[in-house]
């Protein structure tokens, strides 16, 4: 898939690893970019297994311009459920690269005992998890950068 420079959507104000360095409460904004229009987004990040394990359980809303960013040491193919989450979600996988390789829509909240599991095509080393239709309304499609 050719992508188009202009068509970066995802960017952080400077390089992934430099802004999760600099953060202090946990929570950073970034800029969402689409052609014409940017969007700010507040995310709070999940860098340590305990924020990874318990993700977005139990919250009773996401606002819209809001989401969860995971950040792993390294590089591989990341699994997550819906287990104990009430919202619907978007999940975004980016690789190393900062290249958004793979996106789960509209996944909706697990009511049963076992939960299906939702894995990235090919290894991740983040992953945002946004309100269920953001990436649709929003148009962001794998092949887009974070950078």
């Amino acid at each position: 898939m050719i992508v188009q420079h202009k068509e970066k959507i995802l960017v952080f104000y400077n390089v992934l690893k430099s802004l999760i360095i600099r953060h202090t409460s946990k929570r950073l904004q970034y800029y969402l970019y689409k052609l014409n229009s940017t969007i700010l987004i507040d995310v709070e990040i999940a860098d340590d297994l305990q924020e990874q394990i318990t993700g977005l359980m139990f919250r009773q809303n996401l606002g819209y311009y809001e989401g969860m960013l995971f950040v792993y040491d390294t590089e591989k193919k990341r699994s997550f459920w819906m287990k104990n989450t009430l919202i619907s979600l978007d999940m975004l996988f980016v690789d190393a690269n900062n290249r958004i390789i793979d996106i789960k829509e509209n996944i909706q909240p697990c009511v049963i005992e076992i939960c299906p599991n939702y894995t990235s095509k090919s290894p991740a080393k983040y992953v945002l998890e946004v309100n269920a239709g953001f990436t649709l309304m929003n148009n962001i499609k794998v092949g887009n950068l974070i950078t």
